[in-house]
């Protein structure tokens, strides 16, 4: 008895011991789980290079394993690329719940040369970064003053402002032609592109004239161009490169959050094959204090191939070169139809076992069959695919021009969120979505120079699929449309929902599908309020279409246009202009079934 007793009081003082001694190991790996990048040599505001410390902190952490954090202090980080042909700062591979964080607005990462991407995370799980400011010394992009214009022989002079770079530095010639070599016409009073004049100019060299004065020459067929252009008028001429200050690739259930970015070679965020992406509170904004017309030189958030739509959520776009949003995957062209139940296509949105797939002739903008790829088997350069069913009147071809698509519904970004986001004063679109099963929800779009929000595919570029079941509610748009080519357009609106073919001509049948608009405000629409082609199932409820004093809408407009759609139904349009607007819903076409239209008020501002 007396022993049994000793034997449990001593087995109970073991059994606390190891406790308490594997409590304390727990609480001190937990602890050691912060790795401040000071302690590897990443010193703020000492001029040094900061960014081998940073890497060295980073890779620290990811030999620690999930729950790691890399702390940045306060203060300003100048930063370099990571040896190699990447270019890459930060580059983060194969990592699982690490976080990268900063100090919020007080953290800076100044990134000295323009062709430098940033962070580069690749197979990540459950990744983060936090709490920082992105910027580049030297921005990537010049800027300055009209002072001539020769149409005739396609030039005109340019005098750079203070502060920005040179065309001499070996970035801008180095950029490839023609997607990395052409500028932005602005408008003289405010940060925004000129009205009416189109939104890029393609440039094929420049030359010095004298100091800070350049001579630059269009790209042959850019001449007619150079008549919107007058002397007097701001010009940006961008060293644009494919790179992103944020880069996702193939990553799970990981997260930007509460950064900021005022500047990109390329895009600001770029996310491609992940499976759910979230992007919260990220502002992309004119830098304080400085003149600059531009933030990044592409897209705001590039989706990709994303088989799990992102959620972008409480975000603030401004002064980028391209659209805020792009949501879509890219075809894989059919190569070969060995039978109505196999198909060959070349590789370019990766593929899976039991993916869901639109076969598309954007010829005629047709369907020819949604299916799924049973068993995808990856051959040189191709995948064989093995469909569920057959196919009939399948075409193969070279490239998307003449060959029917296949579009990967699986990897097109299909379950996106875009909500109480806010876009402005930026080249292109708003929201530019070629996926389905998504909300737009709560966003500010205002004076955008191309459209407010655009579900359609771009068979042309190429991108898709034909998008479907996508809600967009409770949304402002206001002043978009305003470069040359968008609201002029018979289906320039500020609301745009089709399919298309090549051409970005609407297609032949009504391919998209099942949309739901309610509660939005669109103010001073380019052209249409909405725009509905090509596409069966729209349900338009209690939106709100204000006209200015001297509205923009063409004779040819109305508030709502319908073109070759089906089941339309309009169920309180509130129109607020001068005069009436009549037909407030407008048929393009005669083969267009008449929509269901009710409850259709007006009055005055």
């Amino acid at each position: 008895m007396e022993c049994s007793l000793i034997t449990r009081l001593i087995g109970m003082a073991l059994v606390a011991f190891f406790v308490v001694g594997w409590t304390g190991r727990a609480h001190a790996a937990e602890v050691g789980r912060v790795f401040h990048v000071k302690d590897y040599g990443a010193i703020p505001g000492d001029g040094s290079d900061a960014a081998p410390g940073i890497r060295a902190a980073i890779a620290a952490a990811r030999g620690a394993g999930p729950g790691a954090v890399v702390l940045l202090d306060a203060g300003i980080y100048r930063v370099s690329s990571a040896a190699g042909r990447g270019k890459v700062c930060f580059p983060m591979n194969g990592c699982d719940g690490l976080t990268v964080r900063g100090q919020g607005a007080a953290t800076e990462l100044i990134v000295t040369n323009p062709r430098y991407r940033v962070f580069h995370l690749n197979g990540c799980k459950n990744a983060v970064l936090k709490d920082f400011v992105v910027d580049y010394d030297p921005p990537p992009f010049t800027q300055g003053t009209i002072v001539s214009v020769d149409r005739e022989a396609g030039t005109f002079v340019y005098e750079l402002q203070p502060g920005f770079p040179s065309l001499a530095e070996p970035w801008f010639a180095e950029c490839p032609e023609p997607y990395g070599r052409w500028g932005m016409l602005f408008d003289r009073g405010e940060r925004r592109l000129k009205t009416g004049a189109p939104d890029f100019f393609f440039m094929k060299s420049w030359e010095n004239v004298e100091g800070r004065v350049w001579r630059m020459h269009v790209s042959p067929g850019q001449e007619g161009k150079l008549r919107a252009m007058e002397p007097g008028d701001p010009f940006v001429y961008m060293a644009r490169s494919g790179g992103a200050v944020v880069h996702f690739a193939g990553c799970i259930d990981s997260l930007v959050e509460n950064v900021t970015i005022h500047a990109s070679p390329g895009l600001a965020l770029a996310l491609v094959g992940n499976e759910q992406v979230t992007v919260r509170g990220v502002k992309i904004l004119f830098r304080e204090g400085t003149n600059r017309l531009l933030t990044t030189d592409a897209d705001g958030v590039h989706c990709q191939q994303n088989r799990k739509g992102p959620i972008i959520e409480d975000c603030l776009f401004e002064g980028m070169a391209d659209d805020s949003i792009n949501i879509y995957c890219p075809p894989n062209v059919i190569r070969e139809v060995v039978s109505p139940t196999e198909l060959v296509v070349r590789r370019h949105t990766r593929m899976r076992d039991g993916d869901r797939i639109q076969i598309y002739d954007a010829r005629a903008g047709r369907m020819v069959g949604v299916v799924t790829a049973e068993k995808v088997v990856e051959e040189r350069g191709t995948y064989r695919l093995t469909l569920s069913e057959p196919v009939a009147g399948v075409t193969p071809g070279k490239d998307h021009t003449d060959a029917d698509c296949v579009y990967n519904l699986s990897a097109c970004g299909a379950g996106f969120a875009i909500r109480n986001n806010t876009f402005r004063l930026h080249r292109r679109h708003g929201i530019y979505l070629r996926a389905g099963n998504g909300l737009v929800e709560g966003n500010t779009i205002d004076r955008v120079a191309g459209l407010g929000i655009v579900i359609s595919n771009e068979p042309t570029w190429p991108e898709g699929p034909v998008p479907w079941n996508i809600t967009v509610r409770n949304n402002t748009v206001k002043g978009v449309g305003y470069a040359a080519g968008y609201g002029g357009s018979p289906h320039g609106a500020g609301i745009q929902a089709q399919s298309a073919k090549l051409g970005y001509a609407p297609a032949r049948e009504r391919a998209a599908h099942d949309f739901t608009f309610e509660n939005n405000t669109i103010i001073d629409p380019p052209g249409s309020g909405f725009y509905l082609g090509a596409l069966t199932g729209a349900v338009l409820r209690d939106n709100r279409i204000v006209y200015p004093e001297s509205p923009r809408v063409r004779a040819t407009s109305a508030p709502v246009i319908v073109q070759n759609a089906d089941g339309v139904v309009v169920e309180g349009l509130h129109i607020e202009s001068e005069t009436p607007v009549e037909p407030a819903v407008r048929l393009l076409d005669e083969s267009t079934p008449k929509p269901e239209v009710s409850g259709v008020t007006w009055r005055k501002p």
